[in-house]
């Protein structure tokens, strides 16, 4: 253990004076160690000062962005303003002009007033006139005949099958052979899904013809069905003008048509 203690020391002591003959024939630290030492230092130094320039512009530009912000405010503001001051104005003049015309008018029906306070008697009876007639009108007729639909001349094939559709004024109604009526008004064509079901089980026969009962006031309603059919589902159609206003009797052309 002696020897082996000896011998460390020994190394030891030579480690020490080989470190101190190479310090002093080196003169210190390597150069390459010193120089790249003192060129961190400078650049360090750089990026700091760049750091410090680089928040000071960041702080420049929130600021000037800031200010620009308000600027762009106080005009829009201002425009608002202007915009309600010139509406006003307007509104002022606009006022003034609708004074005197008012003023105007008001003149002219009190000439007028005088008028009719003198002619009061016979307007009155005109109207009574007119009032009684309308009233007239209003009633509906309860005893209007029926209007038969007859097969001969209608050009029809004896083996299609015929369905019907009544065109009025505002509205089509779709005849059942049963008797039964199912009223679509005219601006659902195109949106109604009884109506689009109805054409859809004519498409599928293939010799299917609807024909359209046309009332005088329902040629609007016939165009529009007729042209939804024909198409969208590209079903055969025909026409027949319907005189008055009766309800349709069907039954001879469906006699006819067997």
């Amino acid at each position: 253990m002696s020897i082996l203690a000896c011998l460390v020391g020994t190394i030891v002591v030579m480690i020490c004076v080989l470190s101190l003959i190479q310090a002093k024939n080196m003169g210190g630290r390597p150069r390459e160690e010193v120089e790249a030492a003192t060129e961190y230092v400078r650049t360090d130094r750089l990026v700091q000062d760049l750091k410090r320039r680089l928040d000071k512009e960041r702080r420049e530009h929130t600021q000037v962005t800031s200010t620009a912000v308000l600027v762009r405010e106080e005009k829009e503001e201002l425009d608002r303003r202007i915009a309600v001051l010139r509406q006003r104005a307007e509104a002022a003049k606009e006022g003034e002009k609708t004074n005197r015309e008012l003023q105007k008018e008001l003149e002219l029906l009190k000439v007028q007033l005088a008028t009719l306070a003198k002619e009061k008697p016979d307007f009155q009876k005109q109207i009574d006139s007119l009032e009684k007639e309308l009233a007239q009108r209003a009633t509906p007729p309860t005893d209007a005949a029926k209007v038969v639909v007859k097969p001969g001349g209608s050009g029809v094939a004896g083996n299609a099958v015929i369905y019907f559709i009544e065109a009025a004024a505002g509205a089509i109604a779709l005849l059942g052979d049963d008797g039964t009526t199912t009223r679509i008004t005219a601006g659902s064509i195109g949106k109604d899904e009884q109506y689009d079901a109805f054409l859809q089980n004519i498409s599928k026969q293939r010799d299917a013809l609807l024909v359209f009962l046309v009332r005088t006031d329902g040629w609007g309603s016939y165009v529009n069905a007729a042209g939804w059919a024909e198409g969208k589902f590209g079903i055969r159609t025909g026409k027949l003008p319907i005189p008055g206003k009766g309800p349709i009797d069907l039954s001879r052309f469906r006699e006819g048509a067997k």
